[in-house]
């Protein structure tokens, strides 16, 4: 076997120092065996960013206005006025209520009346008394110290209490709170002087001398006789009563 003839080179030679680029080769140094350069210049930092500054006055606005929401909360609050304020009126919301039933009016002993006080007496007169009204002012007119009569006719049935009532009521103790006036029988028919200027005289029973009356007015009795039937609630009353008033005297140089 025949062997290649050996090549025979002759040794080359190396720059003893590495090679420079750019400077004066202090303090730069060449690397063969790979590449990039190495040097003890600091890289220039890189600029910040403006985003960090951005968040930073964000920040500070968000605080400035949630500051200015509370303070005009604040004083919002402290212009509503307090549900304890005495000086603050207030109505409270109605629940269910209950109403109260009107109480039963009680016929007025006083109704209203305008006449011109009489001169001369009714000779002789009639009046209708209705079992469910209160007083009933009638025409007939009366002056003082006048004598005359009644007589009294029909009869009345009081709702509740009892039917076919004459003129003289129900006198029981059962009935005693559907009186307006107690000292009289219940459904009794009552009469009294009506004077011009509102008052009146005192009352008086029709069946207090029987079933027909006798009466003689007082010194200042001048008026119109007015009437009523001795009950509370006399809505539901039916029937009525005529009473007849006779003049029998008046005192002579008393008419007037």
């Amino acid at each position: 076997m025949r062997h290649a003839p050996t090549e025979q080179f002759s040794d080359q030679s190396f720059p003893s120092t590495p090679t420079v680029f750019g400077g004066t080769g202090q303090n730069k140094t060449f690397v063969n065996h790979g590449v990039g350069f190495t040097s003890n210049f600091q890289q220039p930092a890189p600029p910040k960013s403006k985003k960090g500054l951005f968040l930073a006055i964000g920040g500070i606005l968000t605080v400035l206005v949630l500051g200015f929401v509370g303070a005009v909360g604040l004083v919002i609050y402290s212009l509503i006025p307090a549900e304890n304020d005495p000086l603050v009126k207030t109505s409270p919301t109605p629940l269910n209520i209950v109403k109260t039933p009107t109480p039963r009016a009680v016929p007025t002993a006083m109704p209203q009346v305008s006449f011109t006080p009489p001169v001369e007496p009714t000779k002789k007169g009639s009046f209708t008394i209705y079992a469910n009204q209160g007083w009933q002012l009638s025409n007939i007119d009366v002056v003082p110290l006048e004598e005359f009569t009644t007589v009294v006719e029909g009869k009345i049935d009081i709702s509740g209490v009892k039917t076919g009532v004459s003129a003289s009521g129900v006198n029981d103790a059962k009935t005693k709170s559907r009186r307006i006036y107690p000292e009289f029988p219940t459904g009794a028919l009552l009469m009294r002087t009506r004077y011009a200027d509102g008052k009146h005289s005192n009352i008086v029973a029709t069946n207090a001398n029987g079933a027909n009356g006798s009466w003689r007015n007082y010194p200042d009795e001048r008026g119109k006789i007015e009437f009523c039937i001795n009950d509370k609630q006399p809505e539901n009353n039916t029937g009525q009563f005529i009473i007849t008033k006779t003049l029998t005297r008046v005192p002579t140089g008393k008419k007037k």
